[in-house]
């Protein structure tokens, strides 16, 4: 392993320190990207198709945290290629991202006019030129929003610890609207001792029968056969883990 690089980037939206939080990969118009996302920064968007000459070429400029990503696709959308970015517990109300949102109609502004929190949806099929096609609005906030294979449901982790929320559930969008995301159903979780059982990371089975969730306190297997309505297949924990914090299928 040789380290190439290092990529500082702007501050924006009142960030005082670059915090970067998750990455993903994606391949655009023949070009590998990868998509960072950051606390309040936005995320950059790096071209990496020569990885020790990788640079900055555009930013999805969002004042919030947390800033994880994923990248998605949906077959009537052929061609095109999305990301959804999440919100948790801080949003700017004023960023790119925000005056976007509104522009297509959503009311993203709490009372006190800073900004709701949920999931930011992206096209970046131009990486250059990334846009803001959707938000879906959670109370709780997205700590992490993962995308079920088909592109057509969010489901959403808050990762909220046990003082902060007593019936931890995964809230489940219908996304295959940008215009009109709508939840579907709130799968409740059981409680376990320890810090909390929200659901903190969810990853799909890649022919999305299946959501394994790493649950602070407990790991959760989910039928998702039928994607808008899941159920739960069994719960475990482990002494050994202080927090499950990403849960990722093993195959042979």
């Amino acid at each position: 392993m040789d380290f190439v690089g290092n990529l500082p980037y702007e501050l924006r939206n009142g960030a005082t320190s670059i915090t970067g939080t998750d990455i993903e990969f994606a391949r655009l118009g023949g070009r590998q990207y990868a998509l960072a996302g950051s606390y309040r920064n936005g995320m950059q968007i790096v071209d990496v198709t020569n990885p020790r000459q990788a640079r900055i070429v555009a930013v999805y400029d969002c004042g919030v945290t947390q800033g994880d990503v994923q990248v998605f696709r949906q077959a009537d959308k052929p061609g095109r290629t999305f990301i959804s970015y999440a919100s948790d517990t801080f949003g700017d109300g004023t960023s790119t991202c925000y005056r976007d949102a509104a522009a297509l109609g959503f009311d993203v502004l709490k009372p006190n006019g800073q900004g709701k929190n949920g999931s930011f949806i992206a096209e970046i099929t131009d990486p250059l030129h990334p846009r803001t096609v959707s938000f879906v609005e959670v109370t709780q906030g997205t700590h992490n929003g993962s995308i079920h294979p088909s592109g057509r449901y969010l489901y959403n982790s808050n990762s909220d610890l046990i003082v902060n929320s007593v019936q931890p559930a995964i809230e489940v969008f219908d996304i295959s609207n940008f215009a009109a995301p709508a939840k579907v159903k709130e799968l409740p979780l059981p409680t376990m001792p320890g810090l909390g059982t929200e659901s903190h990371d969810i990853t799909f089975k890649s022919d999305g029968s299946r959501a394994y969730s790493a649950a602070l306190s407990q790991g959760v297997v989910i039928d998702t056969t039928h994607p808008a309505d899941p159920s739960i297949i069994s719960t475990w924990t482990d002494p050994t883990i202080n927090v499950w914090h990403q849960m990722d299928p093993y195959t042979t």
